[in-house]
């Protein structure tokens, strides 16, 4: 009744591998009790499973191990040792046989998975095609700028990590960044950054090809115009550059004209900061409904 309940046997299926337990493994617990059934489950599951007990009744062992070859049978109490000393010790009893059981080399624990290794053999070796001419763990110390930081981001893993914290984290810094009128530093900036929101690096770098020589003025003047508009909506009255004025006579440029593009960075990169963020959270919305469909 128990097991129909907590739809036991559906959630047994969907287990690798099951673990259940008791007190004190006799003949009582053959009658219907929840780890026997637990077992009994598992047993036409064809899943392996695990049961930890204070003790077990040494007349069950070889007739258990025939009905349920896929089982392990672990007795975690102390022999030699007074009950007493067996209870307060339980805990520390439990996770050293635990531990036990995951190291010893004769227990397959090579658990099938839903996806096939030739399957996931060949989404790795996409990935690494894939990021060949991005920085690694083993080829950064030749990339420009980041070979300075080459010993620093060897040692830190995470950098590396392919997982999904690290990479919506990369998405959403890296986005914003390249938005940002910062080129020249860009590299310098996203590796500091990926060490203090721990980053996938190779791909919060990728994302700073976005703003490349062909994207470069569309990015920054939309950057400029938003900026400007989100000034403007504040209540600030802030001088607009003649240069990227439609009616600007360029007859009368001349290279000291540069320099007034240094008043456009303060809207470059307010604007820059909310174009980014907007992209930066809508790439990480969906990531996660692709990822969540991917792994479906």
């Amino acid at each position: 009744m128990v097991s129909q309940w907590l739809d036991l046997e559906n959630e047994i299926g969907k287990a690798d591998v099951i673990f259940t337990g008791e007190g004190k493994f006799d003949q009582t617990s053959c009658r219907g009790k929840g780890p026997f059934q637990m077992l009994s489950l598992a047993k036409v599951a064809n899943k392996k499973a695990v049961l930890f007990c204070g003790s077990i009744d040494l007349d069950l062992v070889d007739n258990c191990n025939k009905k349920f070859p896929n089982v392990l049978f672990v007795p975690i109490a102390q022999k030699n040792t007074p009950l007493l000393e067996n209870l307060r010790a339980g805990p520390l009893n439990l996770k050293s046989s635990c531990r036990k059981v995951f190291e010893d080399r004769r227990i397959n624990w090579d658990f099938k998975s839903p996806i096939s290794k030739e399957v996931r053999f060949k989404r790795i070796r996409r990935v690494k095609k894939f990021l060949k001419p991005l920085p690694r763990r083993s080829n950064v110390h030749r990339y420009p700028v980041l070979k300075w930081f080459a010993e620093t981001a060897y040692k830190r893993s995470y950098l590396w990590s392919f997982k999904g914290q690290s990479m919506q984290a990369a998405l959403f810094w890296g986005i914003w960044i390249s938005m940002l009128p910062i080129v020249g530093i860009q590299m310098i900036v996203v590796f500091f950054v990926s060490l203090l929101v721990r980053a996938n690096l190779p791909l919060i770098v990728a994302l700073q090809w976005i703003s490349n020589p062909l994207t470069m003025g569309p990015i920054y003047f939309a950057d400029y115009k938003i900026g400007m508009i989100l000034i403007n909506l504040m209540g600030f009255k802030y001088p607009k550059n003649s240069l990227l004025s439609r009616n600007y006579d360029w007859s009368e440029f001349s290279m000291k004209e540069l320099l007034r593009l240094l008043d456009t960075f303060p809207p470059m990169f307010l604007g820059g900061s909310v174009l980014g963020i907007f992209m930066g959270v809508f790439a990480v919305f969906l990531y996660k409904i692709f990822s969540k469909f991917y792994k479906n």
